[in-house]
């Protein structure tokens, strides 16, 4: 018995041993399977971008496609990302957003899917010519190290003569300003919403700032014939807003004034009397250039003001006209 006793319990010893050894193998592989999952979800996202460099004159604005693709196994499921321009390298030398986005860019990603964004860059007026880096970044949200970045070289021309300049001194409370779509507005950067009268809804419409862009907020419209109005801002201060219009923008550019749409007045219609739209208003409704209602916004008293037929008409101001039937007027000459 003595020796039976000791062969069972080395038996018994062995067997403990191999379900231990066992045991230490599934907990070891459950261990490795978990670390593989975490690996595979917690991983950079791919980013590529449009172009590797731009070119842009000093005063206007520039648009980069950004796109961001989920790198993560398809096991993960959906992972939230972000994206954005960085500070880094000339970051604060320029205007930089993301078309349609004011605050912070997170989105879901699935495995493989993948999401693009307009980026833009805003060349301020007075930018030095030269070459520039600017810095795209994206980024796991659950995890800011797991990021990439990429940069684009920015080549900065000097301001071109042919260009339109707009600006507007602002006073504390409601002010016009000009507006063209597309176009870089540069300065008092406190104000991110504006205000353009639409005709066609009888309304104002939302616009909202995106870096050095004003577009019409995602819950409004944009009508084609709308794109030359004015706009209106509030100001908490004494400021500046400036713009630099390329020919092109207003090149065989028509609006129509019927309904009151506010119109920023143009290079062409520069020194000329105010009487001369009223006159070209009335010469294509068949009524008098009296009937042709002219108004100017004075920020200083924060009201309306009639001004005189024979008022010269200044380039990058705004007015309001109301003419008695259909008139549509060309800002090219």
């Amino acid at each position: 018995m003595g020796k039976g006793n000791k062969k069972m319990e080395k038996a018994g010893k062995i067997a403990f041993a191999m379900v231990l050894a066992l045991l230490m193998v599934s907990l070891a592989s459950a261990a490795g399977a978990a670390a593989q999952v975490q690996i595979g979800c917690s991983v950079f996202p791919s980013l590529s971008l449009g172009d590797e460099k731009i070119t842009v004159i000093a005063g206007r604005l520039a648009a980069l496609p950004i796109t961001v693709s989920g790198a993560q196994a398809s096991s993960c499921g959906a992972q939230q990302y972000g994206v954005d321009f960085t500070n880094g390298y000339d970051g604060k030398q320029f205007v930089l957003a993301l078309s349609g986005l004011q605050e912070r860019n997170l989105f879901q990603l699935a495995s493989g899917k993948e999401k693009t964004f307009e980026g833009l860059i805003g060349v301020p007026p007075g930018t030095e010519p030269g070459n520039y880096t600017v810095q795209v970044t994206a980024y796991l949200e659950a995890d800011h190290w797991k990021q990439v970045s990429k940069t684009i070289r920015v080549e900065v021309k000097p301001a071109a003569g042919s260009d339109a300049s707009w600006a507007t001194n602002l006073n504390i409370g409601w002010n016009l300003v000009p507006y063209a779509e597309g176009i870089g507005v540069y300065g008092c950067n406190e104000i991110i919403t504006g205000y353009r009268y639409s005709p066609t809804s009888g309304e104002y419409v939302q616009m909202d700032r995106f870096g050095a862009q004003f577009s019409p907020a995602p819950f409004e419209p944009n009508v084609e014939n709308e794109r030359f109005g004015g706009m209106f801002v509030f100001s908490t201060k004494r400021c500046t807003m400036e713009s630099r219009v390329p020919p092109e923008t207003l090149a065989n550019a028509k609006v129509s004034l019927f309904g009151g749409q506010l119109l920023s007045i143009s290079p062409a219609w520069n020194n000329k009397e105010a009487g001369a739209i009223a006159q070209e208003c009335a010469s294509q409704s068949g009524t008098q250039a009296s009937q042709v209602q002219l108004r100017k916004w004075d920020a200083a008293k924060q009201e309306w003001i009639t001004p005189a037929q024979s008022d010269l008409l200044s380039n990058g101001e705004v007015w309001k006209i109301l003419p008695k039937g259909e008139c549509e007027l060309g800002l090219s000459g």
